[in-house]
């Protein structure tokens, strides 16, 4: 596989979780179901803040009720910084108390906790779909520039 096609199949997720235990679940089975990502977590909203300021994550996987800076002002910060960034929200709140938040925020994907690895591995493999499909598309454009020309 050529060098660029490795860099842009290569996605950086965060997760954010204060519960120790959620945090270990998904350390195990997203470092099974995606072996070739890089897998950074964070235990609290700060620390994961910093994270992302070092190493620029593609996806966050965020706990909306975390003490201190919650979900919803973590993802509002990460949002100002690129509005571009790919959220998953979780809460084991209901499912209509999590759309509602989200929907206020903006983010599109959510999943309450306890989760089902199957729809998780589905938006993440969709999420991360779309952001090969934009890497390829610019380095493309790059290769190609007289394609990107409006006449």
């Amino acid at each position: 596989m050529d060098n660029y096609l490795y860099d842009i199949c290569r996605m950086t997720i965060l997760c954010v979780d204060d519960d120790i235990q959620t945090l270990e679940m998904m350390r195990i089975v997203l470092s099974k179901n995606y072996p070739n990502q890089k897998l950074v977590f964070a235990d609290n909203a700060f620390d994961a803040l910093n994270i992302s300021i070092n190493i620029d994550p593609d996806i966050f996987v965020v706990d909306l009720y975390m003490p201190y800076i919650d979900g919803a002002k973590f993802s509002e910060t990460i949002s100002n910084w690129n509005v571009e960034k790919s959220i998953v929200m979780m809460s084991a709140s209901s499912h209509q108390v999590l759309s509602k938040k989200c929907l206020e925020l903006g983010i599109k994907n959510h999943i309450t906790k306890p989760f089902d690895l199957v729809y998780l591995y589905e938006m993440l493999d969709n999420i991360m779909e779309i952001i090969f499909l934009k890497r390829l598309n610019a380095v493309k454009a790059l290769k190609h520039p007289d394609h990107c020309k409006t006449h």
